[in-house]
């Protein structure tokens, strides 16, 4: 990661706060065992660092997964109707 990684536009918050100081380090990697919303492992993904991400929420694991490991893959919205009409958002097995 060098300093002329940036975004469109610098996020507000502890998430802008957070990324201006990571940006003065050389990350290649990061392992987050919290990630919650996992915001920041977005932006850093963006920004060419490894990342790991992972929480005990399964809530917030799945969302964490979803966002850092997909980097192609978007539901239709044929795709979101199909899992709404069934259950297979609350038989999935995380």
């Amino acid at each position: 990661m060098t300093a002329t990684h940036h975004f469109e536009q610098t996020p507000d918050g502890w998430l802008g706060f957070e990324l201006s100081v990571l940006r003065r380090l050389k990350l290649r990697s990061l392992a987050n065992p919290f990630a919650g919303e996992a915001d920041l492992d977005f932006a850093l993904k963006r920004w060419g660092v490894r990342v790991s991400t992972n929480d005990p929420w399964r809530w917030a694991w799945a969302k964490a997964s979803a966002r850092v490991e997909n980097n192609s893959e978007r539901l239709s919205v044929e795709d979101v109707a199909l899992v709404l009409q069934t259950d297979a958002a609350t038989a999935a097995v995380f």
